[in-house]
């Protein structure tokens, strides 16, 4: 391994799993460091010094803006399917594209995020558009998005469903291996990460602790017809565990975020994607509803040609005020909001037990997220 260079990017990774995947002596594996972020650990006895680790790695494409001015269209909508919608994060437009794109031949696989009987995220492939649903949701914590990635050599014609980070460092692969059998891509609009650690911690504040020491059956994220919806975990024993999304999405903000991500600005994904996905959060509703981007002509076509979904154009601001949160931090506040970030995290890592700071460190949050909105307003 080239060992200089990849102990200066180890502590910007973001847990893409690429590295660990395609490793083709299998020394490197991706941990979570209690809150700080996720780290590749190497066993340097089996490691042959290929440097392919650091030929791959997203992070050196991180930190650029995107230009919004690249997209082709931009559209909302969500799914004609209630079915898709209550079992989906956005709509259900990333769903209604994948069996789409299966009814009509064009892929036989598709890329998405699976995971264990102990809530570990990861990406694998689906063959059939009889699955998609079980795969749907939002999962909000890190996802090893690349590590199966070997496996597409098997298939002819894949669709890649990730957040930016992955589609960098998709592309990446791509274009070392000269991988030639990709469809399309699918960008998922990122605002933060989370760890799992996060949703572990949130667990052990609701004595649900047990869930991640049993097998898990089944786990479904923002489910429902109204956003942001519940995640509903099933152990093999049959128990059921309803876990309001909202609650546990207001709970860890901020605290579990990877300090790699403090290193990305891209929020959409738009230049290694040919469609862009996230909610809509500019609009005030219950309503599960999608804003997305064609971002290149096939991206367009596989939009326009899907009659599982229905669509309206809107124009670039709605796209901005979509992310009320996302669009700030990522555009214009990123330097000094990390250094804010960063004090909270120690914070809360080291004095949450105590209630009354724990409270403080909550109200410290809170002037966090006003000074990000208030942000795009200046703008």
């Amino acid at each position: 391994m080239k060992n200089n260079v990849f102990e200066k990017i180890k502590f910007k990774c973001i847990g893409c799993g690429l590295c660990e995947g395609i490793c083709p002596k299998k020394c490197i594996n991706i941990h979570e460091v209690s809150n700080k972020g996720i780290l590749p650990f190497v066993d340097s006895k089996k490691c042959s010094s290929c440097g392919l680790c650091v030929d791959v790695c997203p992070t050196d494409l991180m930190s650029k803006k995107e230009n919004l001015n690249d997209v082709k269209e931009i559209f909302v909508g969500k799914s004609k399917n209630k079915e898709i919608i209550k079992n989906s994060s956005s709509g259900g437009i990333v769903s209604s594209i994948i069996i789409d794109l299966f009814d009509k031949e064009r892929i036989d696989a598709a890329l998405v995020a699976f995971f264990d009987r102990h809530l570990n995220i990861y990406g694998d492939f689906l063959t059939s558009k009889n699955k998609v649903l079980q795969h749907s949701g939002s999962f909000y914590h890190t996802s090893k998005q690349l590590l199966n990635i070997e496996k597409i050599k098997k298939y002819k014609s894949v669709l890649f469903v990730g957040l930016p980070c992955h589609n960098i460092a998709f592309e990446k692969f791509c274009q070392k291996f000269n991988i030639n059998n990709v469809y399309a891509t699918i960008s998922l609009t990122c605002t933060i990460g989370r760890m799992k650690n996060g949703m572990k911690e949130y667990l052990k504040e609701n004595n649900l602790l047990y869930v991640l020491e049993k097998n898990v059956k089944s786990y479904k994220s923002r489910y429902g017809l109204k956003r942001p919806g519940n995640i509903i975990i099933t152990l093999e024993d049959g128990r059921k565990i309803t876990i309001d999304c909202l609650d546990y999405l207001v709970s860890k903000d901020y605290f579990f975020i990877p300090d790699g991500c403090l290193n990305c600005k891209k929020l959409f994904g738009l230049e290694f994607s040919d469609i862009s996905i996230g909610d809509n959060w500019g609009i005030d509703t219950e309503e599960k509803i999608a804003i997305f981007t064609a971002n290149t002509k096939k991206g367009l076509q596989i939009i326009k040609e899907n009659k599982l979904i229905s669509v309206s154009n809107l124009g670039i601001e709605e796209l901005k005020k979509s992310q009320p949160l996302g669009y700030p931090l990522k555009y214009f506040n990123r330097k000094r909001v990390n250094k804010q970030i960063k004090f909270l995290k120690y914070m809360y890592r080291n004095f949450s037990k105590y209630p009354l700071v724990k409270k403080l460190i909550y109200k410290l949050r809170g002037l966090l997220l006003k000074n990000i909105k208030n942000s795009e307003r200046k703008k």
